[in-house]
């Protein structure tokens, strides 16, 4: 005989539900409010729709319920048959109020809309003819700070005079370059364009004076140096009469020994 402890362990049977029970307000029918009725939606090929108030409402005026007169709340936009969910908007036209301040503002315009345009169109769209007989510029995306012009093909930026040859004359030949004949980096004009080595570009731009190479800073010119061409011959001089060592000479300067033995030696500083 089991005890009375035991017994209040046991976990209770579970409740099943009673078979062919139905949610209140599966049965199907029409909607009551007044105006067009509209048969609720289909569930297990059944009508469905829902009870308010002790009345029938198809799926859209009970998502929204109806207002104090009775007739469906529905979106207050023009041409709009969606049902309210605040302010008298349907989703969508709330959410369009909510995050650009007005309803009829639309979904947030795509960032590049001209993309899905052909190349040929797209491309030459943002070129300035103004010049006939000159150069044909460049009026879109400047790459970087030489001038250069940049358009979008295939999800990859391209340099855009290498895409208006491209366009004209075929494919580049394998490891040659766009050379500009007019020296206007945003020209696109093909007549203009040529193909080249690397070699070839850079003997233009030594040419026209594009490729001017900085100058060399050696010396007292070096912003780290230490020593100036006075020291350096004064450093020679105590060196060549004796009593002195390099590291001496070295800790009085405040440079490393190496650095005294590169002067001495005459690997630097050798035009003091």
């Amino acid at each position: 005989m089991a005890s009375a402890r035991s017994l209040s362990r046991r976990r209770p049977e579970p409740v099943l539900p009673r078979a062919g029970r139905k949610r209140q307000g599966s049965q199907g029918g029409v909607c009551a409010v007044p105006g067009p009725g509209r048969v609720s939606r289909l569930r297990d090929g059944e009508p469905r729709s829902r009870r308010y108030m002790g009345r029938t409402f198809c799926p859209r005026t009970s998502a929204a319920q109806p207002n104090q007169e009775g007739s469906c709340v529905m979106c207050s936009i023009a041409g709009c048959d969606r049902p309210a969910k605040a302010r008298t908007w349907c989703p969508e036209h709330y959410n369009n109020w909510y995050r650009r301040g007005d309803p009829l503002l639309g979904s947030r315009p795509k960032r590049f809309p001209d993309r899905k345009q052909p190349l040929f169109d797209r491309f030459w769209s943002k070129v300035d003819f103004s010049t006939p007989d000159g150069c044909w510029e460049w009026r879109g995306s400047i790459r970087h700070e030489l001038g250069y012009g940049e358009v979008w093909v295939q999800g990859k930026r391209k340099y855009a005079h290498r895409t208006a040859y491209e366009i004209v004359y075929g494919d580049i030949p394998e490891g040659d370059v766009v050379r500009h004949r007019c020296d206007n980096p945003r020209c696109v004009r093909p007549e203009h364009l040529l193909t080249g080595s690397q070699a070839e570009n850079l003997q233009d731009a030594r040419e026209r004076g594009r490729a001017t190479q900085p100058p060399l800073h050696r010396g007292e010119s070096h912003h780290l140096a230490k020593l100036t061409h006075r020291v350096a011959g004064e450093i020679r001089e105590r060196w060549a009469t004796g009593g002195v060592t390099q590291a001496d000479l070295a800790r009085e300067l405040g440079v490393s020994a190496p650095a005294i033995r590169q002067l001495l030696l005459g690997r630097t500083w050798n035009d003091a």
